[in-house]
């Protein structure tokens, strides 16, 4: 599948796509090798752009993986447009049409182009990146930065729900954490259920150590148990306990989380009994909804996103009324009269200046 790319990178030279001057990125210190990672549905082709410090990606699906071309283009516009979901709306289903004749051009990569999905790459770590080190401990996330993960994911999947869009493979290479600002973003959005599209009978179970008991579960699976609406709530269970539970002890499961699926689709087992046991000890409301989602037997008997976000908010609660109680015990603090002047002189910052760019107008420069 690569033979075209790996040409286009020999070449050294930026290909027209749209607007953009695009060319192949390599594999940081292997020259001359693709930084082209593969997963179970498409491989992502990582591209820089001229004269920019932003990078791109250029999915391109396996072989019989492909969804038709009308669900592809309908997902930009189904996708809420907020930060959150930037990768689905801020993309572009691209046809030999999209390419220019100047720089790289062959017949071979028009023909090869046809159908591929030119997205943002999204800046920050994928959770599986996260984990890992917060199990090396180069990441020590605070309890009020886990319980912020909690928060952001639950929100984004109560908004997903209030669209009746189901993302089907929430897992943590899909989910991206923003640790300076607290936040999470969604990407790979090309097996997503909304009422107005087709089922694609080639579209993904999910990914193992995300996927629900009632969906998989020893001895075969059932694909279309996912095609419907709150169809994330499991995947949400998971990755929850994940952000409160993962630690420098936690051993490394599918894509670098926490579960095995043999487990998870058993409703339980030694090691689950353990995530569990650590949840009882440092947020006991998780555990009961973890518990819960393991013997739900469809995704509405699962917890809901709101009881997730009550669970975060009430923990927060808990940990700030700590928080008070033992300043209000501390003794105050002695402030020198250069200090006190300082402060007095203190001009707060206009937050109102701080603004999210608003970046959908990458549909128009594409086009």
């Amino acid at each position: 599948m690569s033979d075209v790319v790996e040409k286009w990178l020999k070449s050294g030279k930026f290909a027209e796509i749209g607007v953009f001057k695009l060319k192949p990125l390599e594999f940081p210190g292997l020259p001359g090798t693709l930084l082209a990672p593969s997963g179970g549905q498409a491989q992502a082709f990582y591209l820089q752009a001229e004269n920019s410090v932003d990078d791109w990606i250029l999915k391109k699906f396996l072989p019989g993986k492909i969804p038709d071309r009308a669900y592809l283009n309908a997902i930009q516009s189904l996708v809420p447009h907020r930060p959150g979901f930037r990768a689905g709306h801020v993309r572009q289903v691209l046809s030999k049409s999209s390419l220019g004749r100047n720089g790289f051009f062959t017949p071979e990569f028009a023909s090869w182009i046809e159908n591929t999905v030119l997205m943002s790459r999204i800046a920050g770590d994928d959770w599986q990146t996260l984990a890992d080190k917060i199990r090396n401990e180069t990441v020590i996330p605070t309890r009020d930065q886990r319980l912020s993960w909690c928060r952001a994911l639950s929100e984004q999947i109560a908004v997903l729900e209030a669209s009746t869009i189901s993302h089907r493979d929430l897992s943590a290479k899909n989910v991206f954490v923003d640790l300076p600002n607290l936040r999470t973003q969604l990407i790979d959005w090309d097996c997503i259920f909304h009422p107005t599209l087709k089922y694609p009978i080639n579209t993904t179970i999910g990914s193992d150590g995300y996927i629900a008991p009632f969906v998989k579960h020893v001895g075969g699976g059932n694909v279309k148990a996912t095609w419907g609406p709150h169809a994330d709530r499991f995947a949400l269970a998971i990755l929850e306990a994940e952000f409160l539970g993962m630690t420098k002890k936690t051993p490394l499961r599918h894509e670098g989380g926490m579960f095995e699926q043999a487990e998870l689709s058993n409703r339980g087992g030694p090691e689950t009994a353990s995530i569990i046991s650590d949840l009882k000890r440092d947020f006991p409301g998780a555990a009961l909804l973890l518990e819960r989602a393991l013997q739900s037997r469809s995704f509405d008997e699962c917890p809901e996103p709101a009881e997730w976000l009550a669970m975060s908010s009430a923990s927060h609660s808990s940990l700030a009324k700590a928080a008070t109680a033992a300043t209000r015990a501390a003794p105050a603090p002695q402030v020198s009269a250069a200090a006190a002047t300082g402060a007095n002189s203190f001009v707060p910052l206009n937050e109102a200046a701080f603004v999210e760019l608003d970046e959908t107008s990458f549909v128009s420069l594409i086009n």
